[in-house]
This record gives C-alpha cells, structure tokens and sequence, in this order.
C-alpha cells in the first residue's frame, strides 16, 4: 500500500465540557423548558493540539424529556454561535448582533439516550462552518417562534416537558442562561451541572489520506482479438474510476472492494506490450507500465509423420504416413484462425464543481419581550 500526506481539513476535533455521549438521563440531572425569550448558552475551549484555522461543521445537544414520556417528538430549535478571546466568556443580549454565525432554526429528535447533532452548512437559508482562529465558542441554543413551528412538546395533562438536559455529570463552568434579560450561570441559579453541549470540527492538521494505487493485473496476456476477464488489484479503489489498457477502455468494469476491480479486456489491442492505467474524474493517475502482453493468436499444427507423408487425420485413406501421400484439400481441412475488431474508445468523464461564493447573512428579528421561566427544571 502507499501512502501520502495531504494537507486538508479532515483532523477531527470535538469541543467539549465533557468526553462521551450521555448514556441516559439519570434522577438528578434536570431537562429545561426554555420560553421564548430565553437562551441556554455553552462556552467550550478548543482542544490543546487543535491546529488553526479551525471549523466549526456541526452541534450536538441533549434534548430529551421528563422520564421519557416525550420520547421520538420532534422539536425546533434555533442555534447560533459566538466567537470568544482566551477566558472570555458571553455577554450581552443573544442575537445575529453579537453571534458570528446567524441563528438557524433546526428539527430535533427528543431523546433520552442520543445527542441531537445540527450541522452548520444549510442549502436554505445558505450558511457556512464557522471558522475559529483560536479563542473559545460560545454555543447558544434558544426555542424557535412558537407563532412560526410550535412550543417545545408539552403534555399539560401530566405536566411532562421536554428540553435541554442539564447534566449533573458535567462541569458547570461555561454554563448560562439567557433569562429575565441576563446572562446568569446554571450555579447561579441553584442548578449543579452544565449543558450537555459539544461542537463537531476539522482542523487544518496534516491528515494521512490513501493514495490512488495499481499493483497488478491478471492475467497479464491475451491473444490477438480475445476478450479476457480480468482482476485489478491495487489500493483506494471506488466507483468512480476508469480503467484503461493501451488507451483503450476495460469494459464492464467493477469495484468489488477497495483493493479489487474486475472488468474485460480491450478486444482491439494491438500486438505487443500495453500500459494499464487508472484515473479518476478530478486527474488523478495510476499506471502499471507495460503490464499487459498482447501476442498472436495460436494456429493449429496439422501434423507430419516420418518419411514425409502427412498423418491421415479424417482417417479416410487419403493422407497415409511414410508413402508420400497427399494432404487434404486445404477447403477440406479445419481453420484454426482468431480475428477482432477494434473497439471504440471510451473518453473519460469530466466532472464539473461548482464553488459557492459569498454569504449572506439572513436577517433575524429581535427576539421578542421577556417571559417568566416557567417549569423550567423537572
């Protein structure tokens, strides 16, 4: 196998107050119901051998229920993200006014036992990973207009609500919300524990990547105009390869695995020693220089007893060996003889990437008047 090193952004990063996933929640960690005019906000500092600059692809949240009793409903809910110094933590009022990546409204399934996770690149409205250069990030999860997509789920008859999970599991530190028009911690508020928030990222680190690569091809020989199945063997191996031997198309080809091609040979090849090659649609190659053997075809010998005489092979007594005697006529005699035909070539497929320019900001509102916190922890 080779390898090769491509600078790219494909390091996986994972900003977080906390290592794995919840497992579920248990009797002390608590779910709030957030109004409308109130924010949850998570800071979370970037890992130590994070290389910038770094980008922010997706967030994962907790949003489960009371019990469970709210369990597989679906619920809107409105990120945006802030860009902090080193130590700083968020101040001021939530909105496109100090976040640097706009609110976006997302659907979220209400779980007790997974993350949510919400990405940052949207078709509608267009939006883009947020790029870090260090610092910290603040995290702000806010209920969507409940005039536009509805409340969180709420079971007024038992009184079982659905939320963000703050976990007692979890540092408190970085922890906020947004409500009575201040930005006040979780301790503050007589709640142990943080948000169970984490962010998804790249980097810009080194990253080991596959390379495109031909090892070998069998078998490695046809006669002149035969069709022959063949195996290509090799390494990063997908489906949008072309394979070619002499210029000349492998038809009907194959991926069975990464390392594995199957196909038929060119019928049209000349005489002689043929370079197999692999491309792909953005211009990357891998060749086997002369790899493959075209010879001529075999011909049948008719045969020739001793004394000259040639071997009576239809065994009607017109050919007898060591008298002389005649050969068959050459119309009576079998052919032994190949032919082919030339098949077209194959031109391979280019493929066009379209770059998006530009973002557009998309205008948020201001959030409207200020709520009491209602049943906030269950």
């Amino acid at each position: 196998m080779w390898w090769m090193v491509l600078p790219a952004f494909g390091a996986d990063l994972l900003l977080s107050s906390s290592d794995p996933k919840p497992t579920g929640l248990s009797s002390s960690d608590a779910v709030a119901w957030l109004d409308y005019s109130e924010c949850a906000a998570q800071v979370l500092d970037l890992p130590e051998d994070a290389v910038p600059p770094v980008q922010i692809e997706a967030v994962r949240l907790a949003f489960a229920s009371t019990g469970g009793a709210l369990d597989r409903r679906i619920a809107a809910v409105a990120v945006g993200l802030q860009l902090l110094g080193e130590g700083e933590e968020p101040a001021g009022l939530p909105g496109i006014t100090s976040w640097d990546w706009t609110e976006t409204w997302f659907q979220v399934t209400v779980s007790s036992q997974h993350l949510a996770q919400v990405p940052m690149t949207n078709l509608v409205p267009p939006t883009w990973p947020l790029s870090m250069e260090g610092g910290r990030l603040a995290v702000w999860i806010c209920p969507a207009d409940p005039d536009l997509v509805g409340e969180w789920p709420v079971d007024r008859e038992t009184g079982r609500v659905s939320g963000l999970v703050a976990s007692r599991s979890l540092p408190g530190d970085g922890s906020y919300l947004w409500t009575e028009g201040t930005l006040q911690p979780l301790s503050a508020l007589g709640v142990e524990g943080g948000w169970w928030v984490q962010a998804v990222a790249t980097d810009a680190r080194a990253v080991e990547e596959e390379a495109l690569a031909l090892s070998g091809i069998s078998p490695a020989l046809a006669h002149l105009g035969e069709v022959v199945e063949l195996q290509l063997t090799g390494s990063a191996f997908d489906e949008d390869l072309s394979a070619w031997i002499g210029g000349l198309a492998i038809a009907g080809l194959s991926l069975v695995d990464e390392v594995t091609l199957t196909g038929r040979s060119p019928s049209g090849l000349p005489i002689g020693l043929h370079d197999v090659t692999l491309t792909t649609p953005w211009g990357e190659e891998a060749l086997l220089a002369g790899a493959f053997e075209v010879v001529a075809a075999a011909v049948e010998d008719s045969g020739t007893a001793d004394g000259g005489g040639t071997l009576d092979t239809a065994a009607d007594g017109r050919g007898t060996a060591g008298d002389g005697g005649a050969a068959p006529p050459a119309a009576e005699e079998g052919c032994a003889c190949a032919s082919g035909r030339a098949g077209p070539g194959v031109g391979a497929a280019a493929l066009l990437l379209a770059a998006l320019a530009g973002r557009r900001r998309r205008h948020i509102p201001g959030r409207r008047g200020t709520l009491p916190w209602r049943d906030s922890f269950q």
